[in-house]
């Protein structure tokens, strides 16, 4: 099954909207406090300028605010200014005591795509160092000492593995040179047992081929072209859409089933998984299959006009 982008495979599709006039700085709260279904939108969130990032920033820091994170996060990447890194990884970065709300969660991981926008503006070092430690192993999270429960991973190593994989995403939206080459090592074989799996993670659910293909692009023609041929791609075929994805989720659940059967054959036999440990294993990949058929279903949502 074809996936149409790596933005799309982790549900967080950035469209890019239609806008007749520029937007001023005045406007800022109000575009942050607006719902978009299909994700904030490029070509608006990217005329503001640079004096709307302070006002930003201060909304970022306000627990008052903490529904629109997400939307703040974006935004600051598709202005594209450099104070906004060290502000961005501070936010990832700080510790939580409680499990983080479905905002703060969303906003947390959206820093690692607002870096690759800040790239694609600046080439900031800072942010496209960070990125590419980020996806050289999940691993990197623990030695950084990120200290927040995610509400959608059952451990530490799933939230670190989803993480990775939005600064994959975030290498590929900045669309910068050696952003492309951290991207191709990522199809070497790992050097720690963490980053083999990472690397075997991508590649299987093709998100790190969508990630080259659409860092390619973004090189090539920019930002807005590329949001531009997403919308045109966007309008195909709902039902068709949904049923390459049932399709899809279906054979993924299969092999879930077989691996399943296979591990509980040879369950206690020496070197072999015990009992529970292949039912845990059988869990993780059904989880897998949903998140990966929900991202699927996501795109096939018809684009606004």
């Amino acid at each position: 099954m074809k996936t149409p982008s790596a933005i799309a495979y982790v549900t967080l599709v950035i469209l890019m909207g239609c806008v007749s006039a520029v937007a001023q700085p005045a406007d800022i709260k109000l575009f942050i406090r607006e719902t978009y279904i299909h994700g904030v939108p490029y070509e608006k969130a990217s005329q503001f300028d640079l004096t709307a990032v302070p006002l930003l920033l201060e909304m970022l820091a306000s627990a008052q605010e903490e529904r629109y994170w997400p939307n703040i996060v974006v935004t600051l990447g598709m202005i594209g200014d450099q104070r906004a890194v060290d502000p961005l990884i501070a936010f990832l970065s700080r510790s939580v005591r409680a499990e983080l709300s479905h905002s703060h969660y969303v906003a947390k991981t959206s820093v690692l795509m607002a870096l690759g926008y800040v790239i694609n503006k600046t080439r900031n070092r800072t942010a496209l160092n960070y990125l590419k430690e980020s996806v050289e192993e999940p691993a990197v999270w623990g030695r950084r000492a990120i200290r927040w429960t995610s509400p959608y991973h059952a451990s530490e190593d799933d939230r670190n593995s989803a993480l990775s994989e939005s600064a994959v995403i975030g290498l590929a939206l900045s669309g910068e040179a050696s952003a492309g080459t951290a991207l191709r090592s990522l199809q070497k074989p790992g050097k720690t047992a963490s980053a083999k799996r990472f690397r075997a993670q991508i590649t299987e659910r093709g998100l790190l081929s969508d990630a080259l293909r659409d860092h390619g692009v973004i090189a090539r023609e920019g930002l807005r072209a590329y949001y531009g041929k997403m919308d045109q791609e966007c309008n195909q075929d709902a039902d068709s859409c949904r049923r390459e994805c049932n399709q899809d989720a279906d054979s993924c659940r299969s092999g879930c089933d077989q691996d399943r059967d296979d591990c509980m054959s040879k369950a206690g036999q020496p070197g072999e998984p015990t009992k529970a440990q292949c039912m845990q294993r059988f869990t993780r990949c059904n989880a897998n299959c949903t998140t990966r058929f929900n991202a699927c279903s996501a795109r096939c949502r018809t684009c606004p006009d």
